[in-house]
């Protein structure tokens, strides 16, 4: 039978700490917080949501009666389960919960913001008149004149399709990964033995409330949910019984969109063949040492999955592009002059990367961004050209020309994104999507087109400042094998690669093909204080010539 020990619920806000249920108010406090008794019940009750939507209104009226010519609120909680298994017979659970509202004004071109962990309509008003006062203050040098989408008056509300992980019960999450543990012990095909390695469960689930002095009136509820699950293999060695040290292997449900059906559909145990065969494929294999220079590079879907953020997630931010966060979040070779870059080559011509926010498993899918815009599906690049950056509603102006030349679309691509309700909203990558090769192209071929190179699998791929320098290195996850005469061989440990963005990716030969392509989880930091948003990478494996390689244990 399971024991397992509880950590207390903390409300955690922002950087302040943690809040007592106690103290929060009573309009939105939860009200079944989770009691852990012998037959417990739902984690935690949503919130009401005309009381949420009343509070909201109410900031948006005290925002325009003190003179702001706009004005929005968001309301925004994240209840999160964490359920982790260390060992056999024990688990651990941690329950946590923000809870936010912030008003965002507009005087003369000039904004003004504040945020609060209370939520009542005592504190909104305070913070309706704190706004103001700020971006009065703000506006003092002079008016500004900013250019603007068109209004937002759209009303209605949304929720994330499939199963409110807070509405199932801790036991039955508990059962599910018992019945794991069962499968795996139980697990017998005549050759491997196996055993239990962790297990992790994650849940999330956001309700997020939006107002505008134009009219919008919107409400979404969305879940994410992961799992991790992990085994050890060993086959035996003749004459020797099996080996004491087995291969481990782990088998992630990345986080995504979606309920507790995803890990209902994840049919663990039809995967442990699977596992069991991935932990000992390369068993025995040999160590060759790094070969430094250039060489040619195979890149698994997943390693992909880390470059692609960290090069064009980053760079194609249009604040980032154009200087704004050169204090936080960095700058971009793809600026500070968009129409240098927009519509010239900057990466192969087989490459074409797009964002979204529809994507039915996509941590960033929403119905609306976090300015009430209805996000669109748009190219980043196409054939290899630059042809859009990641914009909101006041910088999307700043490419009106472009689109205007393009026959495009004017407007923000709905990438307004904060990470809590005490955070101001910024632009944030949508879903990242790889296209993947219209022609048959596995990662098999990949490798057999490759006369001698690398293989990289989970690598972590990081850029500098600007996105452009990169280093790849291996962690505790990755390895690297080398190719010889088209096939996989050795292991080589300690491979470190160096790179330019924009060399790496213009040196792509092939793409996967859609039967390769993964779906992962990624997310990114940004602004002052420093706020985190997650979204999904489809991925594909890659091949590219010519790529450094160095050996970073080497000394001189």
């Amino acid at each position: 039978m399971l024991k397992f020990n509880i950590n207390r619920r903390k409300l955690l806000i922002g950087s302040t700490g943690a809040l007592s249920v106690a103290t929060m108010p009573s309009v939105l406090r939860g009200n079944n917080l989770h009691k852990y008794s012998s037959k417990s019940r739902p984690f935690v009750d949503l919130l009401d949501p005309d009381q949420v939507a009343s509070i909201a209104s109410r900031a948006v009226e005290v925002a325009q009666a003190q003179g702001a010519a706009y004005s929005d609120v968001r309301i925004i909680r994240n209840v999160q389960q964490i359920i982790i298994f260390p060992g056999e017979v024990s688990a651990d659970v941690i329950d946590q919960e923000t809870l936010g509202i912030n008003v965002r004004v507009l005087i003369d071109g000039y904004w003004g913001f504040a945020a609060s962990p209370y939520c009542d309509a005592e504190e909104a008003t305070l913070l309706a008149e704190e706004a103001v006062r700020q971006a009065r203050a703000n506006a003092s040098r002079g008016p500004r004149n900013i250019l603007w989408d068109g209004p937002i008056v759209e009303r209605g509300a949304w929720v994330c399709p499939g199963i409110d992980p807070m509405s199932v019960t801790l036991e039955e999450k508990l059962d599910f990964v018992n019945a794991w543990r069962v499968d795996v012990s139980e697990y017998h095909d005549g050759i491997h033995k196996v055993g239990l390695e962790k297990s992790r469960l994650g849940f999330n689930r956001y309700e997020w409330c939006f107002c505008s002095s134009e009219g919008a009136k919107l409400q979404q509820i969305f879940y994410n949910s992961s799992g991790y699950f992990a085994l050890q293999a060993g086959s035996p060695v003749k004459g020797k019984g099996f080996p004491v040290s087995l291969q481990g292997m782990r088998d992630n449900t990345d986080p995504q969109l979606g309920g507790w059906e995803v890990l209902l559909n994840a049919r663990l145990k039809d995967r442990i063949p699977e596992m069991i065969e991935k932990s000992m494929e390369t068993a025995g294999l040999g160590v060759s040492p790094v070969d430094i220079g250039r060489s040619n590079l195979v890149l698994d879907a997943r390693t992909v999955s880390i470059l692609l953020p960290s090069t064009f997630g980053k760079t194609t931010q249009l604040d980032i592009a154009i200087g704004n966060e050169a204090n936080a979040g960095g700058t971009s070779y793809l600026g500070p002059d968009p129409y240098e870059f927009l519509g010239n080559p900057v990466a192969a011509s087989s490459v074409t990367i797009s964002a979204n926010r529809s994507q039915s498993s996509g941590l960033a899918t929403r119905k609306w961004d976090d300015e009430g815009v209805v996000p669109q599906s748009f190219d980043i690049v196409k054939d290899g050209k630059l042809m859009d950056y990641q914009t909101d509603r006041e910088l999307s102006a700043e490419l009106r020309k472009w689109y205007n030349s393009q026959g495009m679309n004017v407007g923000s691509r709905g990438c307004s994104s904060s990470g809590s309700g005490l955070d101001l909203p910024m632009i944030f990558s949508p879903n990242l999507e790889l296209s993947p090769s219209t022609q048959t192209m596995s990662f098999e071929d990949l490798v057999a087109n490759t006369e001698r190179g690398y293989a990289l699998f989970s690598y972590y791929m990081s850029t500098s400042f600007n996105g452009r320098d990169g280093f790849a290195a291996s962690s505790p996850y990755s390895y690297a094998r080398e190719i010889v005469n088209g096939r996989l061989g050795n292991f080589v440990p300690g491979i470190g690669v160096l790179f330019r963005s924009d060399e790496l990716w213009n040196n792509v030969i092939e793409i996967g093909d859609k039967t390769t392509q993964r779906q992962f989880a990624s997310g990114a930091s940004k602004g002052e204080p420093s706020q985190s948003k997650s979204y999904s990478v489809s991925t594909v494996p890659i091949s590219i010539k010519d790529i450094a390689i160095i050996d970073p244990s080497r000394r001189s």
